[in-house]
């Protein structure tokens, strides 16, 4: 409602729009200590308003009130202000004086003539580990009580030394063994830090107006059986010695919603702990030490919307122990010892928040979130988690919060974020993460906030975040990424990051900001570069980012010439506050001077102190398995590399990732670096060695060298190192006696990547007969050079070479080619009907062989190609050999079977050939 002035000295003032301070604290049940006012300001508000009470009401008309929530943060987030209770609201407004509660109070909030506006928190104040935000509220609590009671000397009915303002009596930290009389109106009551004990409690009894009610911090064994304690609605146990549950207990109180019995004893939750008929929303049994649950215990819990059961002992969860959960919203486990799988969470349809930290959680099993379709957070932080895939996160198309952090996570799988497309806020800092890609962000496109901080990332690719275009918050703290910021080479990996506001490379050990590292950030708000010494800043780095507010820098190694004047004046028009952080480190005549204070005539270009790369690498293909040495030099001024010598070093990389942090690839790799300086030109040389045995294909890729020293790093072009295979001869070719006028067949393969080319040579040259005569043929696919019509001319020794540009290999040969004639064999002449069967001939006789041969080898050519039978051959299913390949047998046979035959018969030394030339025919033809 809106507010209405105020013509008395009533709550609210004149014109108030916030309502009571003290109301505000009452309805926040207990600020944050750091939102809340100041106690004294609180102190001076209450007197200032007669500490919510004084003055006389207002008679003509209703007063409207609003809580000034806007001051304090609520102890929790998840709680709701739709159902508070109006009688909690009137009574914060009716006088002290009064011995007893105003007419209104007891009944509906209207009678009182009291416009309330809804709205609480019903377990604010109540929370069993606030962080100290209940002390805190109650030191306010005090002053404004402390306030009323000055104003007020009718207040007879508040016990000595408690505190009472209204309905609400504080007997916190009294030391009481009794309970005080208290009147039959009070509705809150503050009995924690005392010694009451399982008896004395029980004189809490016949207030049938308290709602609520705090013990924490006492010496109570068991919950307490009270009497008359109808209404009572939020139950503060914390802090006891209370080992048990007792259903009896709690069913006198058919009304209660909160019940708090954290930092207890109880070491099993059992069955029939809770009555069968109850209204509990909020149950709180954290910091216990329970180790067993019975899998019925929460049967009776239809109402609980949040249940905490963290830091117990907790290792394993019966399968059906959510199963009547139906309404639970929130539940936390952390701080227990479970591992989960998709039976775990049965009956959660309706949860919202899952709190799961630091458990024994080391993977997440297919679907095992399944049922919770309606999740928005999860805290998965502190585990040890290793990996990341879509089949973990199935179903979670509602989730909105995602803490991983603190785990060991160094692999996510392509396509893991593909069921949660909802998803705003991803905490996956403090990891093992050294790689990460375009693909690893894939469907975010909801995505707000990004905390990779604490990981080994060293590179990002231009495109790594074209996928989560809607990104404001970007943590990179503490990573390795100075290459990517640093080099201007490297691509720019933010351009795409059109929305980001906020930005964080704290510790990134950068040296110096590229022009283009920060590309596309022109809504950037807030840019963190603390803890990176800081040398230099490329001209109009920064220029792009109107909108920047807040950069956080300090260097003391800025090298202070030229280049730096554009940055100088930069900071004096955008940030003059921070121009006090950029001290300079070189030249040594401005050393330890702020930039802000150095004119222009003093930021002179000099001889710049950052490495200068003198020799570098160049492409090349190494052999697999060999050792490799590669060779950097660089130089820089000798009082540069005195200046921190320690800082001065070459570092290798091996496509995006130092070589040193690749083990697996490259195991036994060792690196060398040695510094020489030159007194007479005052320069210093840093020679730098890198080591790489028994390369394999993995050892492949883009290397690079980085030099670095104090006032910053310079990069080398990348070069490429192949890996191939030395050449290896498959088939070598054997030395071959034959007659004039037969051919000669030299058989050469080898095999090697890049796959070598086989050349043939004699006596080590390319020219002789048989290749100028055009009587060499080479024929690919056989692997063979063939000399056809040998001739005397052509005896000598043959090499076959297998070159590539991983090595080179040769082999020799003999052919001798005798002068003596060799018999004319004539070329038979054989007809076939299609069809029909035909058989050629290869038998030693028909060769005119003047002496019995005693192992013939028989090979069969068509077109001077070898004939090899086989199922899975042309005409396989038609051509047979007899033994010994005697006669080739061709059946139903085919136009295509047609054309020339040879057979070559082998024994020893000697070759004998016989000729065939076969015609097919149709049945009517007759040959001529």
């Amino acid at each position: 409602q809106s507010p209405s002035s105020s013509n008395g000295n009533g709550v609210g003032g004149s014109g108030s729009t916030g309502g009571s301070p003290l109301s505000a604290l009452l309805k926040s049940g207990g600020a944050s200590y750091n939102q809340q006012l100041p106690q004294q300001q609180l102190f001076a508000m209450l007197t200032r308003n007669g500490g919510g009470s004084s003055g006389p009401r207002s008679s003509g008309g209703n007063r409207g009130y609003t809580s000034a929530r806007q001051h304090f943060m609520a102890l929790s987030e998840d709680y709701s202000d739709a159902d508070v209770d109006e009688e909690d609201m009137a009574a914060l407004h009716y006088p002290l004086s009064a011995s007893h509660p105003p007419a209104g109070v007891q009944g509906s909030s209207s009678s009182s003539g009291i416009s309330i506006q809804s709205g609480s928190l019903e377990t604010n104040g109540f929370v069993a580990d606030d962080g100290g935000q209940y002390e805190h509220a109650q030191k306010a609590l005090e002053a404004a009580a402390a306030a009323a009671k000055a104003s007020n000397k009718y207040n007879i009915d508040c016990p000595k030394d408690c505190k009472c303002l209204n309905v609400l009596f504080d007997c916190d930290k009294l030391h009481l063994e009794r309970v005080p009389v208290l009147p039959s109106y009070v509705q809150t009551l503050h009995l924690a830090n005392n010694k009451l004990n399982d008896t004395t409690v029980l004189e809490i009894r016949n207030l049938l107006n308290l709602t609520k009610v705090s013990l924490k911090r006492n010496l109570l064994e068991v919950i307490p059986k009270f009497i008359g304690l109808s209404g009572l609605k939020h139950l503060v146990l914390a802090n006891n010695h209370i080992t048990s549950i007792s259903s009896e207990s709690l069913a006198a109180l058919p009304l209660l919603r909160t019940l708090d019995l954290s930092r207890n004893k109880l070491h099993t939750i059992e069955l029939n702990s809770f009555p069968k008929s109850n209204n509990l929303v909020h149950l709180i049994l954290s910091f216990n030490e329970i180790t067993n649950v019975n899998e019925h215990s929460f049967a009776t819990l239809n109402n609980l919307t949040d249940l905490e059961l963290s830091n117990n002992r907790l290792s394993t969860l019966p399968i059906r122990v959510f199963k009547n959960l139906n309404q639970l919203k929130k539940l936390a486990l952390n701080f227990n010892q479970l591992e989960i799988n998709w039976s775990t969470f049965r009956g959660l349809e309706s949860m919202k928040n899952l709190q799961l930290k630091s458990n024994k959680i080391r993977a997440l099993q297919d679907g095992v979130f399944y049922v919770m379709h309606k999740i928005e957070t999860i805290d998965l932080a502190m585990n040890q988690i290793s990996s990341l895939s879509r089949q973990g996160l199935f179903n979670l198309t509602k989730l909105r919060h995602l803490n991983l952090s603190f785990n060991a996570i160094s692999r996510i799988e392509v396509d893991t974020w593909e069921f949660t497309q909802s998803l705003e806020v991803l905490d996956l800092s403090n990891n093992a993460i050294n790689e990460f890609k375009p693909q690893h962000l894939d469907c975010l496109h909801r995505l707000k906030t990004l905390n990779l901080a604490h990981n080994r990332l060293q590179y990002l690719q231009e495109n790594t975040f074209d996928c989560v275009k809607n990104l404001e918050e970007l943590n990179l703290r503490r990573n390795r990424l100075s290459w990517i910021i640093e080099d201007q080479s490297a691509a720019a990996p933010f351009k795409g990051l059109r929305k980001l506001r906020r930005l964080d490379l704290h510790g990134n050990n950068l040296k110096q900001i590229s022009t283009k590292a920060m590309s596309g950030l022109n809504n950037l708000e807030i840019l963190n570069l603390g803890s990176n010494a800081l040398a230099g800043i490329q001209v109009n780095a920064f220029e792009h980012m109107l909108r920047l507010n807040k950069l956080v820098f300090k260097s003391l190694n800025f090298i202070c010439d030229c280049d730096l004047v554009w940055f100088q004046q930069w900071l004096k028009n955008r940030f003059p506050q921070q121009a006090e952080h950029a001290v300079c480190g070189y030249p040594e005549h401005l050393l330890d001077r702020h930039l802000k204070s150095l004119s222009s005539s003093e930021l002179v270009c000099v001889d710049s102190p950052k490495p200068r790369v003198e020799q570098e690498p160049d492409d090349m293909l190494a052999v697999n398995a060999a050792n490799i040495t590669l060779e950097c030099i660089a130089s820089s001024p000798t009082a540069a590399s005195l200046a921190a010598a320690d800082e001065l070093k070459i570092k290798w990389r091996h496509d995006n990732q130092h070589v040193q942090e690749r083990p697996a690839v490259h195991d036994g790799a060792s690196t060398e670096t040695q510094i020489r300086h030159d007194l007479s030109t005052n320069q210093t040389s840093i020679y730098g060695y890198l080591r790489l045995t028994n390369v394999t294909y993995e050892s492949a890729g883009r290397y690079q060298c980085v030099v670095s020293n104090a006032f910053g790093t310079t990069y080398a072009q990348k070069f490429k190192i192949s890996i191939g295979i030395h050449p290896t001869f498959l088939q070598v070719p054997s030395n071959l006696t034959l007659d004039a006028g037969e051919m000669a067949r030299l058989v050469c393969s080898a095999s090697g990547d890049p796959t070598p080319e086989i050349a043939l040579q004699k006596f080590g040259g390319s020219e002789f007969p048989a290749a100028t005569e055009r009587r060499l043929q080479v024929i690919r696919e056989e692997n063979a050079f063939l000399i056809t019509n040998a001739k005397p001319s052509d005896s000598g020794i043959y090499t076959c070479t297998a070159l590539s540009a991983a090595g080179e290999i040769k082999v020799n040969a003999t052919l001798v080619v005798n002068d003596k004639p060799q018999p004319s064999i004539p070329l038979v002449h054989q007809e076939v009907v299609v069809g029909r069967t035909c058989v050629l001939q290869c038998l030693s006789e028909t060769a005119n062989a003047d002496f019995e041969l005693e192992h013939p080898h028989r090979e069969w050519f068509k077109e001077n190609k070898p004939i090899h039978i086989s199922p899975t051959a042309p005409d396989g299913d038609r051509y047979y050999f007899s033994n010994n390949k005697e006669l080739l047998v061709i059946l139903n046979a085919q136009s295509n079977d047609a054309g020339h035959f040879r057979c070559e018969i082998t024994d020893n030394s000697r070759t004998f050939t016989l000729q065939s030339e076969l015609v097919v025919v149709k049945e009517n033809l007759n040959w001529v």
